[in-house]
């Protein structure tokens, strides 16, 4: 999905005046392909489950790759969609992308996914069983001793 405008989260912005948002919305075609309860969840996703923006549009553009990914494979039913080729995809952002960027990448499938067997459109989640990359943050102590700590102070 792009956003052309700034106001622009999910395909539609504020300002359109219509009786759907869902019916306005721009998705990726395999949503749109699965039909109108899957649009409509999918925009309920975006707009109802995440409410801070910025991680709705990390978000967005995760799913609008991973979809666009799938497209490009010929698949055309969220319900072909296996383990095996969303580690398949999660290999593929390795070779471009950092572990963390991967990380939230697949949290954000996983969580549509989720949603959308919650909504019961699935019958289960196919990226629940996909292990992302291992990512260790070292935070805490400096292993310099306390005397070389402070004479790099003075």
């Amino acid at each position: 999905m792009e956003f052309p405008k700034s106001d622009q989260d999910i395909g539609f912005t504020s300002r359109q005046v219509t009786h759907s948002i869902t019916e306005a919305a721009t998705v990726p075609a395999l949503i749109e392909n699965a039909g109108h309860d899957t649009k409509r969840r999918f925009v309920e996703f975006f707009t109802a489950q995440i409410r801070n923006k910025h991680t709705r549009r990390a978000y967005v553009r995760a799913v609008d790759r991973f979809c666009h990914w799938i497209d490009q494979r010929g698949l055309t039913r969220l319900a072909d969609i296996e383990p095996t080729m969303i580690a398949f995809y999660v290999e593929e952002l390795l070779d471009g992308y950092s572990k963390a960027s991967v990380k939230q990448h697949l949290a954000a499938i996983r969580m549509m996914f989720d949603y959308f067997v919650t909504g019961g459109l699935l019958r289960q989640n196919p990226a629940l069983s996909v292990k992302g990359p291992r990512l260790s943050i070292v935070k805490g102590n400096d292993p310099r001793p306390a005397t070389t700590r402070c004479s790099a102070l003075a």
